[in-house]
């Protein structure tokens, strides 16, 4: 909590709860570990940064994220992906521009609840997600 988490592609599924394999935004994986109603948040909601390291808007991107990790807390948990690592998932993502944040909504299969592309201050990173 309060941390921005570098994470790859396998850990970013397995948190979503999304298969490894075939188009992970209509594929999810059923976790037997979370119990509840399909859709219900299990986790706090995650949000995720896909940027590229040779990307200005998403260097800037990099102390507004953390800043705004820290005012999150454990309320939601702040992650991002370098799509130049793993440019599967940026696809199946379907990310056309960098920085993209994305929201989702914590649940057993996680589902995205929405996503702006841009870098952002820290206080619109907070609005973004508590809108």
């Amino acid at each position: 909590p309060g941390k921005v988490t570098d994470v790859d592609d396998a850990v970013l599924l397995r948190e979503l709860g999304w298969r490894p394999s075939g188009n992970a935004r209509d594929a999810p994986a059923v976790d037997a570990a979370n119990t509840g109603e399909k859709g219900t948040p299990q986790h706090a909601p995650i949000l995720l940064d896909v940027y590229a390291t040779w990307c200005g808007p998403c260097q800037f991107l990099v102390p507004q994220l953390q800043s705004a990790a820290e005012e999150f807390g454990p309320d939601v948990r702040v992650m991002k992906l370098d799509s130049d690592k793993y440019p599967g998932l940026a696809g199946q993502l379907k990310v056309a521009g960098l920085p993209t944040l994305i929201l989702f909504d914590g649940g057993e299969e996680s589902r995205e609840l929405k996503r702006m592309e841009g870098a952002l201050t820290k206080d619109g990173i907070v609005e973004f997600v508590k809108k």
